[in-house]
């Protein structure tokens, strides 16, 4: 073989390597980054109107969830707390402090605390939270431990595999308590597998 010939077909054959190399390099990289929390927004705390603390109401307090999210046993949305149940309390306490000024000026307007959303869906996500309460799938299943949350973050990734994991094996999910406040124990075989209907959860 002609040195020519032999830089030639090991020149060709040294770059088909290093473009399948770096392709797979580049896609490793884009799963990588999509993945990071950098891009999920994983433990980021979201900044709310009012700084509301978890740990201080329910865990320092004993609140229960449903006294701020009432509709979560009737309703697919667990539901923002009305600037009404806030005032409940604090139109008697810390009546004059400045970080409740927003929850004041709502209430006065007639309007509601215009707080974040910490996990939004895609419009065409289906989620139905009395479902799961009803089934004692305790809130921190997917939100976490909120209960020692100061300021409410984003605790898991609520991806398609992650709920079809715990569709699939909910043994794995289920911390072995009682929703907060909540009578019914959650237990694996409460949880039905994950439906092959593909409406079930994309409408």
């Amino acid at each position: 073989m002609r040195k020519a010939d032999f830089y030639l077909t090991y020149g060709v054959r040294l770059f088909l390597l290093l473009l399948v190399c770096g392709g797979m390099l580049i896609f490793w990289g884009y799963r990588v980054v999509a993945r990071s929390p950098w891009v999920t927004e994983q433990n980021r705390f979201v900044e709310q109107p009012v700084p509301f603390s978890h740990i201080h109401h329910v865990q320092g307090l004993q609140m229960d969830c449903r006294f701020c999210h009432v509709e979560v046993e009737r309703s697919r949305h667990a539901g923002f707390p009305a600037a009404s149940i806030c005032m409940k309390c604090h139109s008697q306490i810390l009546t004059d402090a400045q970080v409740l000024k927003p929850l004041r000026r709502a209430y006065a307007q007639g309007k509601e605390v215009a707080w974040r959303r910490v996990n939004p869906l895609p419009d065409y996500v289906f989620f139905n939270h009395q479902a799961h309460i009803r089934r004692g799938v305790n809130c921190s299943v997917c939100h976490g431990a909120v209960e020692t949350m100061p300021l409410m973050r984003k605790e898991h990734v609520l991806e398609m595999s992650w709920c079809v994991d715990c569709h699939t094996h909910p043994d794995r999910a289920f911390r072995n308590e009682p929703v907060h406040g909540s009578l019914i124990v959650p237990t694996a075989h409460n949880l039905k597998p994950a439906s092959k209907d593909c409406y079930a959860c994309h409408r």
